[in-house]
């Protein structure tokens, strides 16, 4: 592959397929992830609801990587066919839970709800919680459950989503991977930062090279010494990543975490 070109691979049920539009995007604070696919035809791999489905995403510099784990959700069929696939969290809005529960913190709510559901893969915050007296599962999808324990325990700091291998958080973003690890990029402008816009109120924006390593909740450090004379390291709450044959970009709303 030659230097600078990019790679895109998308697995439907584990059939590699060729799309011509691909766009993922995940975010701390929507917990559910997605990714829009666009195929000229349907090709030789069934389309259907439920199928399992990956994106794979390469820079031209290093190997491809998994940026979105999922199922179908929506088939557009017409001249060209599209896809909507949201990622293990929507699975989530399927199971029901009915349970009371005693003297509980959230981990005890939650490792039996994991269980229940069939979650095997998943991390916990570990700083503990109070114990509550009485807590009820009231016939509700797993989903919404995240929120109603963060207002029974105080924990609206915690963020609750799934990675792009399909594993469940339900953490402060401070007990995060991309809070503990160096960040993951340096944009640059007049190398790879293509864009930047600077907010006081909402979400800055940058934009770049397609950079697949780049996930929501990590840090990347931005530098720009045309608009906004700053260099500073910033958190990446939402990010997309956009890929055809002629173009692929990164884009992320960032804010600078507190200190």
């Amino acid at each position: 592959m030659p230097i600078g070109a990019t790679e895109c691979r998308v697995l439907v049920d584990g059939v590699e397929t060729v799309p011509s539009h691909v766009r993922t995007t995940d975010a701390r604070t929507t917990p559910i992830g997605r990714a829009e696919i666009t195929f000229e035809r349907e090709g030789d791999v069934a389309l259907q609801d439920g199928a399992p489905l990956e994106v794979w995403l390469g820079d031209g510099l290093t190997a491809a990587q998994r940026v979105f784990k999922g199922r179908i959700r929506g088939v557009l069929e017409g001249d060209r066919v599209g896809v909507l696939a949201l990622d293990g969290m929507r699975d989530l809005r399927d199971v029901l839970l009915l349970q009371a529960f005693r003297n509980v913190d959230v981990h005890q709510v939650f490792q039996w709800a994991f269980e229940r559901a069939g979650v095997t893969a998943y991390t916990l915050g570990s700083a503990k919680t109070r114990r509550s007296h009485h807590f009820i599962c009231r016939n509700e999808p797993l989903l919404a459950l995240f929120e109603r324990a963060r207002a029974t325990w105080g924990l609206a700091s915690w963020d609750f989503y799934a990675d792009a291998d399909g594993e469940i958080w339900f953490l402060p973003w401070a007990e995060a991977p991309g809070a503990l690890a160096d960040p993951v990029a340096e944009l640059v402008s007049g190398e790879n930062l293509l864009d930047v816009q600077p907010r006081t109120i909402d979400l800055g924006t940058a934009e770049t090279f397609v950079l697949p390593a780049i996930h929501h909740s990590d840090l990347v450090i931005l530098e720009d010494t045309e608009t906004w004379g700053r260099r500073a390291t910033v958190r990446v709450e939402r990010v997309s990543h956009e890929w055809t044959k002629d173009r692929a970009r990164t884009r992320v709303e960032w804010a600078i975490p507190a200190t």
